[in-house]
């Protein structure tokens, strides 16, 4: 039983590790033209922060959404630019 756990538990630090990798590998210095990892993407709904999946996160009173490229929506906005648009799940984006 106690072994089962710790694989459990293992395989939590291996997800979590890999994830701090991939925040690391951001340049937050660097201005991206086309929605990519690192981008802050301001839409006509939200705010959202290509990065990983994690928690909301609020800056001066406004909610930014993290996700990562490989989620539905992350794929549905991935190489857009300023003023495309996208649909998911019947919301229409529009990027500003």
């Amino acid at each position: 039983m106690m072994h089962l756990e710790q694989e459990k538990l293992n395989q939590k630090l291996k997800e979590n590790l890999d994830q701090l990798t991939l925040l690391e590998s951001i340049d937050s210095s660097k201005q991206n033209s086309i929605v990519t990892l690192g981008s802050i993407v301001i839409t006509n709904k939200f705010t959202f922060y290509i990065s990983s999946a994690l928690p909301k996160i609020s800056i001066d009173n406004q909610e930014i959404i993290a996700l990562s490229l490989q989620s539905p929506l992350g794929v549905a906005m991935k190489g857009k630019t300023t003023n495309d648009s996208f649909s998911f799940n019947g919301i229409n984006y529009i990027i500003q």
